[in-house]
């Protein structure tokens, strides 16, 4: 499913990791996320699932739930397509992402 999804790409000065960021338009911890990656020069693929018509929204919340964490927890930030950090504690984001 995420293979389907219109994600958003920003560009920034490191760009060695995949990084796809799941979070919601009102989520301040999302927010704080995003400024983060920002501020650290990450590129990165992001999504507000909260504005995902229900269909889809369903769809990807599915697929997350079965490929990573059975608790989805935002913001989730999916690393390489095989690891994944969720909540936003800026120590724990900095330790995985190096």
């Amino acid at each position: 499913m995420m293979d389907l999804t219109k994600f958003t790409m920003i560009e920034g000065s490191k760009s060695d990791k995949d990084l796809v960021f799941l979070g919601l338009s009102t989520c301040g911890f999302c927010k704080r996320a995003r400024k983060f990656l920002d501020e650290e020069g990450w590129s990165y693929n992001y999504i507000e699932i909260d504005k995902l018509d229900r269909e889809e929204r369903i769809a990807l919340k599915t697929d997350v739930k079965t490929r990573f964490s059975p608790d989805l927890l935002y913001p989730f930030l999916i690393i390489n397509d095989s690891e994944y950090v969720k909540g936003f504690k800026k120590d724990q984001w900095e330790e995985k992402l190096g």
